[in-house]
């Protein structure tokens, strides 16, 4: 079973950096097959093998990622796995005039990466790394804690315990970011500019006039139609998609083209930051809602189920607090931060059709949780769940009483009660005296007992080692678990359990109608961006009248 992922905006790229860092973290290195342990998560179900022109084995993610023109700080966008021509091997008889920008700087994280020499063995796919010598000094290290009589950087160090502090290093989601991609994987739209004020990729009808060009068609189609012929059971699509600006019109359009050419399932994640980097002015609140309404329905009309993710409470009002997640202080206006809750929500919600035995295929995922014209659903996370050191499932369980431990990711949406959900509960040993399925499905019932609910227990926790972002709180150790006693401040969380819920929620039709209840004030002609980029009233009216219809099949009666 093999899926596609397409992430479609700069916000999207943030959360997909971060999901493909956790998923290459679970990797197993191990040469010898006598160490290795049982083989848990199928990685080939979103990674793919190749081999480079060298003929290096390589293994790099089935991505395509889309983002604007100078948006990839030290990244090539071609990236490093495979040779392309330099400029010594121009090969031109007239003159040449070389015009070199400033060369951006790499932070610590990534340039420690750099030392280690990859070598790629001929064993089941996966690289093996050389350890290298450290000789930097200690006070030029980016770190927050450093070992003691260590010469060496091997990539457990990199990766693992050292405490790397990016908050203030991470600009754009390529400085954080620790797998290598295929030279078709990242694609820049040259017609817009990365942070420009003179010319904003912030209205829905720009990304469907960047769709239609010829060549952007062309080019997407090539890229999609390359790891689509290599599959052998090519399963269907998750597309993750900026659906506030103008990224939301490019992904609608491409998720419209997959449904029509491919016929596969489509898993669409809108989403959204926590806040933004355009003036709080009526003006561009107004844009963002109407352009989360052009992307929320279209998507939904051309997916097989969409789930929109923010840490935002509320679409409409941009004012409103953020999130807040126990045992967890993230930095709100940070995306390296956000995004790493949602990527980590999306890793644990994704074992489902990830898991190397009886995965849940992910058309069935969908058909299961889009019942009565539901094609909206929401999401939640426990992260971590509250168990604690010794403690078992059944004990944790208990305790929980009826309050379900996940806090919903979907914007206004607080509850995750509707016809059906599926859980997932990852990081917990196997119990004595029964599976932990068993006992989850058991809880479900007694908890949701009118609600149709899956449940799916992993041994395989969150490793969230570094370059995920420091955001636990003291009271959860480094094994990711409660404790009385405070985490040594120099000390990171390496791994953590994590319960997820997908869920047809009802509570949907909150922010539905938020959203519709403020595009009724508006009138769209005096948004002269939105006409001039092809939307008129008639558009609009049908796209209103798509939302009407959306909210009603939320109604539990």
């Amino acid at each position: 079973m093999e899926i596609i992922t397409l992430q479609v905006g700069h916000y999207a790229n943030f959360i997909g950096t971060h999901w493909y860092n956790l998923q290459e973290a679970s990797f197993l290195y191990e040469p010898n097959p006598e160490k290795q342990r049982e083989k848990i998560l199928n990685h080939d179900v979103l990674f793919r093998e190749g081999v480079t022109l060298t003929g290096q084995q390589t293994y790099t993610p089935r991505l395509i990622a889309f983002d604007l023109k100078g948006s990839l700080n030290t990244l090539r966008q071609e990236g490093v796995l495979y040779d392309v021509p330099s400029r010594d091997e121009i090969q031109w008889g007239g003159d040449v005039t070389l015009h070199q920008s400033t060369q951006s700087t790499k932070n610590r994280f990534l340039e420690e990466l750099d030392k280690i020499d990859t070598d790629y063995l001929e064993h089941t796919g996966v690289k093996k790394f050389r350890i290298e010598k450290q000789d930097e000094k200690e006070e030029d290290m980016d770190v927050d804690s450093i070992h003691e009589g260590e010469d060496n950087v091997d990539r457990g160090q990199v990766l693992g315990p050292s405490l790397y502090n990016l908050d203030s290093c991470v600009k754009v989601w390529s400085d954080y970011m620790r797998v290598h991609l295929h030279p078709k994987s990242v694609y820049t739209l040259q017609q817009y500019d990365y942070n420009s004020d003179m010319q904003r990729f912030d209205i829905f009808g720009l990304g469907q006039q960047v769709y239609q060009e010829k060549k952007t068609h062309d080019d997407i189609e090539d890229r999609l139609h390359f790891f689509a012929e290599e599959c052998d059971n090519l399963h269907g699509f998750q597309i993750l998609v900026d659906y506030y600006n103008g990224f939301g019109g490019l992904g609608s359009e491409m998720t419209e083209m997959i449904q029509d050419e491919y016929s596969k399932c489509v898993l669409s994640f809108p989403v959204s930051p926590t806040t933004f980097d355009t003036p709080r002015t009526i003006y561009y609140d107004t844009c963002r809602t109407v352009n989360s309404i052009l992307s929320l329905v279209k998507l939904a009309s051309h997916s097989s189920l969409t789930v929109p993710l923010s840490l935002m409470s509320d679409l409409v009002k941009p004012t409103a607090a953020p999130l807040s997640l126990p045992h967890i202080n993230y930095k709100a206006e940070l995306p390296y931060h956000s995004s790493a809750v949602l990527a980590a929500a999306l890793d644990t919600v994704s074992l489902l059709y990830r898991v190397d035995k009886d995965p849940v295929p992910i058309g069935q995922i969908c058909d299961t949780l889009n019942a009565r014209g539901r094609k909206l659903a929401a999401l939640g996370i426990a992260l971590p769940f509250p168990m604690r050191d010794n403690a078992s499932l059944l004990k944790t369980l208990t305790g929980l009483g009826r309050n379900l431990p996940w806090t919903m990711l979907t914007p206004q949406c607080t509850s995750s009660h509707g016809p059906a959900q599926m859980t997932t509960l990852r990081g917990v040993p196997p119990q004595d005296g029964g599976t932990g399925s068993a006992m989850l499905r058991s809880y479900l019932e007694d908890v949701c007992p009118r609600q149709l609910s899956g449940g799916m227990v992993v041994s395989e926790p969150c490793k969230v080692s570094s370059p995920f972002p420091h955001i636990f709180r003291p009271d959860i150790s480094c094994a990711g678990l409660l404790s009385d006693r405070e985490r040594p401040m120099m000390q990171g969380v390496s791994s953590v359990p994590a319960m997820s819920c997908l869920s047809s929620a009802s509570d949907i039709s909150n922010m539905l109608s938020s959203l519709h209840g403020a595009a009724k004030r508006y009138n769209i002609h005096k948004f002269h961006k939105f006409v001039e980029a092809g939307l008129d009233v008639d558009d609009f009216k049908e796209t209103m009248d798509c939302l009407e219809t959306l909210i009603t099949c939320y109604d539990d009666n």
